[in-house]
């Protein structure tokens, strides 16, 4: 039995400057996560770090393993994002120019993998957000031989 693919994306808006609460209040949108320059975080196994700028992110509200179109499952994922911001589409596209912004797409891949392609909506939306898409893929169709290891 292979173990399922786990698929997701995020919107990330981030800079050392930004406020993710001013962001909330300005977009009227909720996200997922946010954090703010200069707290701390412990990493498991790792010392206190800081963190170096802020975040105000949205994630899919699909399940990572959800199966979905095989050829489109990465699209879906984004698709979901772009709905969730949709109420604050036009405060984002005035203000993301300030800021660093992406689309994050991340992939495991243990069964096989995946359709990767952007449709042009989803390169347009991008573009009306000046964001940029980041994609992590991490390919472990050989998890199992390498468990029993």
């Amino acid at each position: 039995m292979s173990k399922t693919n786990e698929i997701y994306a995020y919107f990330r808006l981030s800079g050392v400057d930004l406020d993710p609460d001013e962001i909330t209040k300005i977009v009227g949108v909720k996200p997922t996560q946010t954090w703010k320059t200069g707290n701390v975080v412990v990493r498991p196994r790792g010392k206190p770090t800081i963190r170096k700028f802020s975040v105000w992110k949205v994630k899919s509200k699909l399940a990572p393993s959800e199966e979905l179109d095989p050829t489109r499952e990465l699209e879906i994922h984004i698709e979901s994002v772009f709905e969730q911001l949709q109420p604050g589409w036009q405060q984002l596209a005035k203000i993301s120019y300030q800021y660093e912004v992406l689309i994050c797409c991340v992939v495991y891949a243990y069964s096989h993998v995946p359709a990767i392609s952007f449709n042009q909506q989803i390169i347009h939306k991008a573009s009306e957000l000046s964001a940029g898409i980041d994609l992590d893929m991490y390919c472990r169709l050989n998890w199992k031989k390498q468990e029993q290891e």
